[in-house]
């Protein structure tokens, strides 16, 4: 059984390091365009897809998801104020917003885009719509505490470093 679990292990290495475009061979000796694709001769103990693969709790790797958070809102009036905000080229639309501190707002987020994002705010006050597949809509309601500037962001690997913040003015 242990030998099983390191098996599963050093798939899921191998797995993550070819989709970061890791190879296994010495530098220099990749085949163009190639590097870390060359997995066709692996070993996967005759499970070609991964479905039902034991991952050591019993579960498979079917319908896994890949990071990922859940969503946190907070319970406003239907009558708050509604901003819309679209998600579209690592960018928010709206990009800044002004907002009273202890007023009750409701984001209402649209994904634009063919890739899946977010909308959150971290630390004690924060929000997060959770992941919004493309075409998704989501609406979160929010009720901001204190005054201040606060960057709202992605936080999908690298979309933050895109450039895909909103700054929120709370007054």
């Amino acid at each position: 059984m242990q030998a099983k679990h390191i098996a599963v292990g050093a798939l899921a290495l191998t797995l993550a390091l070819a989709a970061a475009g890791c190879s296994s061979r010495p530098a220099g000796q990749e085949k163009e365009g190639t590097a870390g694709a060359d997995m066709g001769n692996m070993d996967m103990g005759g499970n070609k897809d991964m479905q039902g693969m034991d991952m050591g709790g019993g579960e498979d790797m079917q319908g896994m998801e890949m990071g990922g958070h859940n969503e946190r809102t907070y319970d406003v009036p239907a009558d708050a104020p509604r901003m819309e905000v679209s998600m579209k080229n690592m960018r928010f639309n709206p990009s800044e917003f002004k907002i009273k501190a202890g007023e009750p707002v409701r984001f209402a987020v649209r994904n634009d885009d063919s890739v899946a994002h977010d909308f959150m705010l971290t630390g004690e006050n924060g929000f997060d719509t959770g992941l919004l597949q493309p075409g998704e809509t989501k609406e979160i309601g929010w009720i901001p505490e204190k005054p201040g500037t606060y960057e709202a962001f992605c936080s999908q690997p690298g979309h933050k470093d895109l450039g895909m913040t909103a700054k929120i003015v709370v007054e």
